[in-house]
C-alpha cells in the first residue's frame, strides 16, 4: 500500500561537493567517495555516504518540515537509545549552508527494512520476528507521560489532545465533516463513517485506566520504519527509525499501526506479537482489536484532509471502509 505512495516533501539533490561540505563537523578533511538515495520515507532526504578514511558508511538525514520537529526527534533518540535500538547521532544541526534545512549524520544501520523480510520468511521467523517487534514496542510505551498529546523540542506536551470518544469525534469533525475528508469520500460515505464513529467512539472510554496511561507513541511504527539483521540462528532487530511524528498519546495507535496489511493477514503475526507485546510489560484492553481499530482511523482521517487526489487518498478511503465492512 505504502509503497505506491507520493512523497509530501520534494527530494533534495545534493551533489559530493555539497555532502562533502556538511560531513566537516564531524569528518574533518574526509571527502564523500559514494551517496546513495536511502528508500523508505516520504518527507525528508536521507543519503547512505561513504566517506574516505571512515570503514563505516553513515546516514545523512535532511529534515524537510520545520526546526522544532526536527528537534524533537533527535531529542526523543537521546531520550529512548538506553532501552529501544536506534540509530546513534553524531551530529545535529538546525539549519546547513546548503539547504538551509535541519540535518543531522547519523549511524548507518546495515539492515533490512521489516516489509522486505517478512513476506518471503518462514513461520518459525515469522514467529520470532512478530515477538521481537512486541517487545521493542513494550519497550517504547513504557515511557510514560502526565498527558497525551504533541511534544516541543523539549520533549514537554505543548499541545494536550483528548483520548477518549469525545477528542475523536472532534478529530474526525474537523478533518472530515468540516475539512477536505467529505470532498473525497463523497456524501453518502462521509455519512455512513460518521455513523460508524458515533456508534463505537464509546469504546475510547471505556478502558481501566491502567492501559490508557499516556504513553510514548511512535505514531509510524510500521515495516519501513523497522530494521532487521540476520544473527546466527535467527533475525533481530537491528533499529527504529524515524520518530518524528511521535507524541504521547494511547499505545493503541502503535498496535493499529503494525497490524495493518500487509502484515495483518500473515499466519501468526498477531499471536506472536501481542505474546511478545504483554511479555514485555505492554498492557492491553479488554477490547483491544476495535480499540486499537478504531484509534488507527485517525491517521486515515488526517490523510483524507489533505486537498488534493493521490494514491494515499485512494488507501485512506479503502481502509475506511474495509474496516467498517470487517467490524
Amino acid at each position: 500500500m505504502r509503497e505506491s505512495w507520493e512523497r509530501k516533501a520534494p527530494w533534495l539533490n545534493l551533489n559530493i561537493d555539497s555532502l562533502t561540505e556538511l560531513i566537516q563537523p564531524v569528518f574533518k578533511g574526509c571527502r564523500v567517495i559514494s551517496a546513495q538515495a536511502t528508500q523508505g520515507g516520504l518527507a525528508n532526504t536521507n543519503y547512505r555516504l561513504e566517506l574516505s578514511n571512515v570503514t563505516s558508511p553513515i546516514l545523512i538525514r535532511i529534515f524537510s518540515r520545520n526546526n522544532g520537529a526536527a528537534r524533537k526527534e533527535f531529542a526523543i533518540n537521546q531520550f529512548v537509545k538506553g532501552c529501544v535500538r536506534v540509530p546513534e547521532y553524531f551530529y545535529f544541526a538546525d539549519s546547513n549552508s546548503i539547504t538551509g534545512h535541519p540535518y543531522a549524520l547519523m549511524e548507518w544501520i546495515d539492515g533490512y527494512m521489516l516489509d522486505s523480510v517478512i513476506q518471503s520468511a518462514n513461520a518459525e521467523d515469522i514467529g520470532k520476528i512478530a515477538a521481537s517487534v512486541g517487545c521493542v514496542l513494550a519497550n517504547i510505551h513504557s515511557f510514560k507521560f502526565k498527558q497525551a498529546g504533541f511534544f516541543n523540542s523539549e520533549l514537554e506536551v505543548a499541545q494536550p489532545v483528548d483520548m477518549g470518544s469525545k477528542g475523536f469525534l472532534s478529530f474526525v469533525d474537523k478533518n472530515l465533516i468540516n475539512g477536505n475528508g467529505y470532498k473525497h469520500l463523497g456524501d453518502e460515505l462521509t455519512q455512513q463513517f460518521w455513523n460508524f464513529c458515533n456508534t463505537y467512539a464509546y469504546l475510547l472510554d471505556d478502558i481501566d485506566c491502567s492501559s490508557k496511561a499516556p504513553c510514548l507513541v511512535h505514531s509510524d511504527f510500521g515495516g519501513t520504519n523497522i530494521l532487521l539483521k540476520r544473527g546466527i540462528a535467527s533475525w533481530t532487530i537491528g533499529g527504529v527509525i524515524d520518530w518524528e511524528f511521535a507524541y504521547s498519546g494511547f499505545s493503541m495507535a502503535d498496535i493499529g499501526h503494525i497490524l495493518r496489511p500487509p502484515l495483518d493477514v500473515l499466519a501468526g503475526w498477531e499471536d506472536f506479537f501481542i505474546q511478545g507485546y504483554v511479555d514485555n510489560g505492554g498492557l492491553l484492553p479488554s477490547q483491544w482489536r476495535r480499540v486499537s481499530k478504531l484509534v488507527d482511523l485517525l491517521a486515515w482521517v488526517d490523510f483524507l484532509n489533505r486537498d488534493v487526489s493521490s494514491t494515499v487518498i485512494s488507501s485512506a478511503k479503502q481502509v475506511l471502509i474495509n474496516t467498517m465492512n470487517c467490524w
